[in-house]
């Protein structure tokens, strides 16, 4: 049976083609910035608003839901934004995405509109250098095309190239790590990520649309 735990988004959680486990839902509190409490267990999924844009994990976007695939990180949302805490399991991967179900054919998904999105661009950091793979979401709940960003201890820009993405994707973004990529899977490293951005081909920040 696929496993899921709620987290900071409002929308409701959904598999690719992994089990997979997300967090407990934001509070209104938490919502506007204010971080409480940890992870929790649960089974199901629910529907709602996502993350407010207020939130330091989102610039613009209002927001999505996450979900983690096969328990392999922690997810904790802070003052500075979403902390990613690497497990034990060799790899672990992360998507932003806005449904209840097991894949994108399950019924009652949400797909977004991607197809005007070039890059993607966020601040991160990591309790040591690291590494991880970025994606886009696409319609078929695939990860095309990842590419490789390099995490210092410090805060620094990174701004991705995306392809593979369109009209009616799955979610919005995928992040991870894996021994394929060469990239970091240390138990134990934090990695933190905040101000999401989704641009276009101008550079110019622009906000993925919910099909409704």
């Amino acid at each position: 049976m696929k496993k899921i735990v709620k987290l900071i988004a409002a929308l409701g959680m959904l598999a690719m083609a992994f089990s997979f486990v997300g967090c407990d839902m934001a509070t209104e509190d938490e919502l506007n910035g204010v971080v409480e409490g940890g992870n929790t267990g649960g089974t199901g999924g629910n529907k709602g608003n996502g993350t407010a844009a207020s939130t330091p994990l989102w610039s613009m976007f209002e927001g999505a839901d996450l979900q983690v695939w096969e328990k392999t990180a922690d997810l904790t949302p802070t003052k500075e934004g979403l902390e990613i805490k690497i497990g034990s399991l060799g790899w672990w991967g992360v998507g932003f995405c806005n449904a209840a179900g097991v894949g994108p054919s399950a019924g009652d998904v949400v797909t977004f509109d991607m197809s005007e999105v070039a890059s993607i661009s966020f601040e991160a950091k990591a309790s040591e250098n690291a590494s991880m793979w970025v994606s886009c979401f696409d319609q078929s709940a695939g990860t095309p095309n990842p590419k490789v960003v390099n995490i210092s201890t410090s805060y620094e820009t990174k701004t991705v190239a995306i392809s593979g993405n369109g009209r009616n994707d799955y979610g919005v973004l995928t992040i991870g790590g894996n021994n394929e990529t060469g990239t970091t899977v240390k138990t134990g490293v934090r990695i933190t990520i905040k101000n999401v951005k989704f641009l276009n081909s101008a550079g110019t920040e622009i906000t993925p649309k919910r099909n409704k």
